[in-house]
């Protein structure tokens, strides 16, 4: 679902395409290098939190629910790096 957001300002960067150099060359080109570039970057996350979070140690426990579920996987992944 986050990935979703990730296109968020997408239309707006058409806006500039008359102003580059072949766009029908070189926009889908960048489009195509974004996309590859953010499923890497969210695989990646997803492998180094999958990595450094212990379910029953801390997502399992009191005081952790869906809203903040993101901020303890992330504490964790800082802690461990």
């Amino acid at each position: 679902m986050y990935a979703i957001f990730a296109y968020g300002g997408m239309e707006t960067v058409s806006g500039v395409t008359d102003s580059m150099k072949d766009p029908e060359k070189y926009f889908p080109r960048g489009l195509l290098i974004g996309a590859a570039f953010t499923i890497c970057s969210y695989a990646l996350t997803i492998l180094m939190a999958g990595f450094t979070v212990n379910y029953h140690r801390d997502i399992a426990r009191d005081g952790v629910n869906i809203g903040n579920m993101t901020y303890v996987i992330f504490h964790q992944l800082g802690t461990a790096l």
